[in-house]
């Protein structure tokens, strides 16, 4: 690990411990994507291991969020519904040199809390209106216009996920598995990170977007 990362742990552990099982606090080291987390304390909120890697959550929740503040967005939610809602808090981690290296995100499972704000209105009646909205999306899909020092952050991740390889003989199968793997992970809400991928793997923007037509329709997803 990082020892730039490994510092943090005692701050991972004395979070996670004092807040119990339903926080979940994990380092990413972003100079290894493919397997971004390095430590993970109380992994049973997202069910996630060492050597997994980060979501798009990310870059679509952090990154580019509209709220983020300095190096740090809080109080972001992601879930497939109420019960199963998780309130999430990212900080971003520099080096020396004011690069960015890495993060510490918690996760916050709300599944208990919600259980228990229900029990109370079963016994005592509706007291409490909901408390926990469904999470809405604090941007556009597509793409968004970021700042420069984004982008930076987002070319150095991709550099990071193609160092080494050699884009120049990767079979079709394999330059998509790559797409696949960027896509997932909203890279490509970044402006101008198509032209930037298509450059960087040596293929023409109008591929990367065939790739990702692709992608998209395996994935049912609809425009």
């Amino acid at each position: 690990m990082n020892p730039e990362l490994k510092r943090y742990i005692p701050i991972v552990d004395m979070i996670a411990e004092t807040f119990g099982s339903d926080c979940e606090v994990i380092i990413h080291d972003l100079a290894n994507p493919e397997k971004s987390i390095v430590y993970i304390a109380n992994s049973g909120v997202t069910q996630r291991k060492i050597g997994d890697s980060f979501t798009g959550n990310f870059i679509s929740d952090v990154l580019i969020s509209d709220q983020i503040d300095g190096d740090y967005v809080s109080n972001y939610r992601f879930g497939r519904d109420l019960s199963k809602l998780i309130k999430s808090s990212t900080a971003l981690i520099r080096d020396d040199k004011e690069n960015i290296i890495g993060a510490i995100c918690i996760n916050f499972s709300l599944e208990n809390l919600n259980k228990g704000f229900n029990a109370i209105n079963n016994l005592i009646g509706p007291l409490y209106e909901e408390r926990f909205e469904a999470p809405s999306p604090n941007l556009m899909k597509g793409d968004v216009q970021t700042n420069q020092n984004i982008n930076i952050i987002v070319k150095r991740i991709v550099d990071h996920i193609l160092d080494g390889v050699d884009t120049e003989n990767l079979t079709r199968s394999e330059r998509v598995q790559y797409i696949r793997f960027m896509e997932e992970r909203d890279i490509f809400s970044i402006k101008g990170m198509v032209e930037d991928v298509a450059d960087r793997m040596g293929i023409s923007k109008v591929t990367v977007y065939s790739y990702l037509d692709e992608i998209r329709c395996e994935n049912n997803e609809i425009y």
